[in-house]
């Protein structure tokens, strides 16, 4: 993995642990500056549970520059798209259902509206 590019982008990503634990979030893996011999802002990956959907939540709303995963735990489809919607800026996300109960239709009921920026069902 490369560096971030500046060092005021590194530290905003090294802010957004402490935000995401002071909001509830359980951390998993905190993501930390690394020294590197090569000359660079290198961070670790941070992986934090989020415990509970919060639309005021700064961690869940912001775009964080850096290696973060974000790991909610969803009932159903509403609640993916309440996820999804939380952010105005259009992310990445995955969906694992449990083993012994695979998401149906998952594919054909729900799209992404990329001109809106919003999801649907």
């Amino acid at each position: 993995m490369g560096p971030l590019v500046s060092e005021a982008k590194m530290e905003s990503y090294l802010r957004y642990q402490g935000i995401a634990v002071r909001e509830g979030c359980e951390e998993v893996m905190r993501g930390k500056h690394l020294e590197k011999e090569r000359r660079g802002y290198y961070v670790s990956p941070s992986i934090h549970l989020v415990k509970a959907l919060n639309p005021k939540s700064i961690y869940q709303r912001d775009m964080i520059f850096g290696p973060n995963i974000a790991i909610y735990k969803i009932q159903d489809l509403d609640e993916v798209t309440q996820v999804l919607n939380q952010s105005p800026d259009g992310l990445v996300a995955s969906c694992i259902p449990p083993r012994e109960r695979p998401i149906r239709g998952f594919s054909v009921k729900w799209r992404w509206a990329y001109s809106t920026g919003t999801a649907r069902q």
